[in-house]
């Protein structure tokens, strides 16, 4: 992850949260619970990080579909755990979502 790049630069040159696995019950997925969680963690953390990044399966379309919707952009593809994993990053300063 570390070796990721945003804007032809490594994204470790600039202050970024790294967010860990995001996970909605079935029962209440499709609700806009994943919207409202980054929203909320934005508002509280914009303004001391440029970038939210997290990493998920490419197997799970429908959570990149729901992190692509929050403003995420594909920067990088890893492997681990014998799957691959696509890193996303969020810029939060200057960026419309």
């Amino acid at each position: 992850i570390e070796e990721s790049e945003y804007q032809q630069q490594k994204i470790t040159r600039a202050q970024y949260v790294m967010v860990g696995q995001l996970c909605v019950a079935k029962g209440w997925r499709g609700h806009g619970l994943v919207a409202a969680m980054y929203q909320y963690f934005r508002q509280q953390y914009a303004q001391q990080f440029l970038y939210c990044c997290t990493d998920v399966s490419v197997q799970n379309e429908r959570s990149l579909k729901a992190h692509h919707r929050c403003g995420f952009q594909d920067i990088n593809t890893l492997q681990y755990g014998g799957e691959a994993w696509r890193i996303v990053l969020w810029p939060w300063r200057g960026a419309a979502k």
